[in-house]
């Protein structure tokens, strides 16, 4: 599954990840992107979250919208990754 059948499957299923996409809330791009970085790179949530350092729990939270996680904190996991963090504004 690519990463746009995911979103369009999760936000079919899920009200709360509906609602966070019809407002166009930053969490379902951070999500989206994190994902697509994984599955590019071939990485379940466990072997991203051992490579970060960080829990399962919280690269779910993070990849369901449900987590309002920091530009510093996102830049560690992408550091850890071997990834890197870029930022735009348009």
């Amino acid at each position: 599954m690519n990463i746009n059948d995911y979103l369009l499957n999760r936000t079919n299923r899920d009200p709360e990840f509906r609602k966070l996409a019809a407002n166009d809330d930053i969490r379902v791009e951070v999500a989206a992107e994190l994902i697509k970085f994984r599955h590019t790179h071939n990485l379940t949530q466990q072997q991203f979250a051992t490579l970060t350092g960080r829990k399962q729990s919280q690269i779910a939270r993070i990849e369901t919208g449900n987590a309002n996680v920091t530009v510093a904190t996102l830049a560690q996991l992408m550091k850890k990754a071997g990834g890197t963090l870029t930022i735009s504004f348009s």
